[in-house]
């Protein structure tokens, strides 16, 4: 099954250390990018804790908006999450950062901007066909 996007999930009482994140997902054959989103609200000023975009030109950056301004881009070439192939994306919390892990690999740290507790949802948009997502722990 596959779940229609942009696609909201709450996260109640906030992420905490422990949290696992999973998406299992594809890439449309013609793709653009997408995004994977930890905020503190569904409004366009709430805090983004973690912003990881998949871009069209093989580049995965990440970020964090705090009071309508966003951080320096972290970027992470990308060469695992393709289009047209099924692929997994694992966030882990801990105490002092995201662990993101594609196709069970570790792929990149983040470390937090943005008070765990504060970090109520999640949001999944643009180019991309999401076949599971869990959140464990919560």
């Amino acid at each position: 099954m596959v779940m229609p996007v942009p696609d909201i999930t709450m996260i109640p009482g906030g992420l905490r250390v422990g949290m696992v994140v999973s998406i299992r997902a594809t890439r449309p054959s013609k793709y653009d990018r997408f995004s994977i989103s930890f905020a503190n609200g569904q409004d366009e000023t709430s805090d983004i804790a973690l912003q990881m975009n998949v871009r069209d030109d093989d580049e995965v950056t990440f970020n964090s908006r705090q009071g309508q301004v966003w951080g320096n881009e972290e970027v992470k070439k990308n060469t695992t999450l393709k289009s047209g192939k099924v692929f997994n994306i694992m966030f882990k919390v801990e105490k002092n950062n995201y662990q993101v892990f594609a196709n069970g690999t570790r792929f990149f740290e983040y470390e937090h901007k943005i008070p765990l507790d504060e970090v109520n949802l999640m949001r999944v948009e643009d180019d991309i066909a999401i076949q599971e997502l869990s959140i464990l722990g919560n």
